[in-house]
């Protein structure tokens, strides 16, 4: 059962992304997508029905990455786009969607702003390091304090030990 959930959510993340890369769909856009996932669903659920009963894993892999590069190929080829050059002929030619494109393809085509959320998780993060700063920063100028003053203990043996044995280095020398 976990296989086919599997499946299925990387059917629906391949569509997505290749909805996000190229969002020039037009007005069939949206159409197109819910038949295509509902045929290539329906697909996965027969081909991972049908590969239950191989119990070989190699072969059941191997299937399955035909099955999504077939995917990727029809869905690419079949896919309208606003200036009647199909994603598939734009691969072949070597013209890839950049960050800007996916990023404006995940806004207009699925209603997902990434920079508008990335800021405000890092406006959260800074405002959770603030607060703690402001809970705990005496705590931790204390601990650093610590630290230095530790530090400086140790480091003032360590120096007073090493002039000691360069002494007796220097008296056995001599001798």
């Amino acid at each position: 059962m976990f296989k086919i959930i599997f499946r299925l959510a990387l059917v629906i993340f391949i569509h997505i992304v290749l909805f996000a890369a190229y969002p020039e769909t037009g007005k069939s856009g949206n159409l197109f997508l819910g038949i295509s996932l509902f045929c290539w669903c329906a697909l996965v659920f027969m081909t991972s029905t049908m590969l239950r009963k191989i119990s070989i894993g190699f072969i059941s892999l191997m299937t399955m990455l035909v099955f999504y590069g077939v995917e990727i190929a029809t869905v690419s080829y079949l896919m309208p786009q606003t200036d009647k050059v199909t994603v598939f002929d734009k691969m072949l030619k070597g013209r890839f969607p950049t960050v800007t494109d996916f990023k404006s393809g995940l806004r207009t085509r699925f209603g997902l702003d990434i920079d508008a959320m990335l800021n405000k998780a890092g406006t959260s993060i800074k405002d959770k390091t603030n607060e703690f700063e402001k809970e705990h920063g005496k705590e931790i100028k204390d601990a650093a304090e610590d630290v230095k003053e530790g530090v400086k203990e140790e480091t003032g043996e360590i120096v007073k030990e090493a002039g000691e044995t360069m002494q007796q280095v220097g008296e056995t020398i001599t001798e």
